[in-house]
């Protein structure tokens, strides 16, 4: 059985007891505990373990750049932040609920490691294939055929969609040294697609 599902198997046996607790009169114990305890620090470990027996397998492209938005770090804040409150709330709530404190505990410890491996590791990214511009964990393809023009000003790229919506590419997000190549990456692909930059873009970056 592989890892993934064994990891939350045992994160599902953890709420089990929780709920079992939770139902049962007198049903909590210093054994129970030492469970639910036990449970979550295995599912800790089976994490981190599928992290690196799968998702790190997750190679970066040849063509590939590490990039990451300040919108991903927030919601994964944001994610993390709901943990730490409900996680509070429930420990200090008494026997009864306490369980499942311990189990949030454990997911906010995994949020926490997961962007710090994830970060680390160069788990995300930007490449372009074949025709597209793809941000891997946006899990979607920005075409040519989608966009209408480009602007570039503070080392932005700003892709205006045809819904009039506006795609935002940072190069302060990429690595400094890997700046010069994605810029002449995108605006041969730009031009090998027939996009049109603004006059300011053109000007900014040499094109005129």
């Amino acid at each position: 059985m592989k890892i993934f599902v064994v990891k939350y198997l045992v994160l599902l046996a953890a709420l089990i007891s929780s709920i079992y607790v939770l139902m049962v009169k007198h049903s909590f114990s210093k054994n129970m505990l030492y469970l639910v305890i036990g449970l979550t620090v295995l599912f800790l470990i089976l994490q981190v373990m599928d992290y690196f027996l799968s998702r790190k397998k997750e190679d970066m492209p040849v063509n590939g750049y590490v990039y990451f938005t300040n919108g991903l770090v927030t919601k994964k804040i944001i994610r993390i932040g709901a943990y730490i409150i409900a996680t509070v709330v429930l420990l200090i709530s008494g026997n009864k609920v306490m369980l499942f404190g311990i189990v949030l505990l454990g997911l906010m410890i995994s949020e926490i490691i997961m962007l710090i491996l994830e970060l680390k590791n160069g788990n995300y990214f930007i490449y372009f294939d074949d025709k597209a511009i793809v941000v891997n964990f946006e899990s979607k393809r920005l075409f040519p055929s989608h966009v209408t023009e480009i602007a570039f000003r503070f080392d932005i790229f700003y892709l205006t969609l045809k819904n009039n919506h506006v795609r935002m590419i940072m190069l302060s997000k990429l690595k400094e040294e890997e700046v010069p190549r994605f810029k002449a990456e995108f605006i041969n692909w730009a031009n090998q697609n027939n996009l049109p930059f603004t006059q300011e873009a053109k000007e900014k970056l040499g094109l005129i």
